[in-house]
């Protein structure tokens, strides 16, 4: 499996590309001192345009995607002081009929 660590500008213009996007389910979850692992599966319908990282969009295809998900983060007082999220972007692009 290809995965992509993402900057928080792609995961924001992937909830806007995917309004009603969804976490399935976290199956795997684990923790050691501050930092928590967390494997999941995420859903979602191609509705509105995707900006890509170069500024081109995609124009919805209406399609559902479901796709594996990792998020890593570290914690500080409660709250998460920083995330790291990777996903299969290739697997996601086919899906939803604009990949290889």
């Amino acid at each position: 499996m290809k995965t992509f660590a993402a900057p928080m500008s792609d995961m924001i213009n992937l909830f806007k590309s995917f309004p009603d996007m969804t976490i399935e389910e976290h199956p795997i979850k684990v923790a050691e001192g501050d930092w928590t692992a967390v494997l999941g599966i995420i859903s979602g319908t191609f509705t509105n345009p995707m900006v890509l990282p170069d500024g081109t969009t995609i124009p919805p295809t209406g399609k559902k995607a479901r796709m594996r998900m990792a998020t890593f983060a570290r914690w500080k007082n409660d709250q998460i002081a920083e995330d790291i999220l990777f996903w299969d972007r290739a697997e996601w692009m086919r899906q939803l009929g604009v990949g290889k």
